[in-house]
């Protein structure tokens, strides 16, 4: 399954994100910390799905949902592989928000490379 998350990215470097229109910055100019709403509180969510996609992806996908909203399964536990094969987060760990607001990596399967 794959999760959209639905933001924008403002003139101001703002993002935008959520039904609700709630604002959250980061990057090396944030002022204010760092809001880690996610599923459960509205401000990360997922798109509607295609109706070609099968009903038993939709409701696999649907319960991957709510287990990270439940608790029962965090997004980014290992093991974690980047880019180049390196294990990132060891199995059994979890990263806690410094960790996250400082990924400087794309994971295994993510194509692309960071801006330099």
């Amino acid at each position: 399954p794959t999760l959209t998350i639905i933001w924008t990215l403002t003139h101001d470097g703002t993002i935008v994100a959520g039904p609700e229109t709630t604002y959250w910055h980061c990057g090396p100019t944030a002022t204010e910390p760092i809001t880690w709403g996610g599923i459960k509180s509205g401000m990360v969510g997922f798109a509607p799905y295609n109706k070609a996609i099968p009903a038993d992806v939709v409701a696999e996908a649907e319960k991957i949902k709510q287990a990270i909203i439940d608790g029962s399964l965090h997004p980014f536990a290992g093991p974690v592989v980047d880019q180049s094969g390196k294990q990132v987060i060891a199995a059994g760990e979890v990263l806690d928000d410094g960790a996250l607001a400082g990924m400087n990596y794309y994971v295994e399967g993510v194509e692309g490379s960071l801006p330099k």
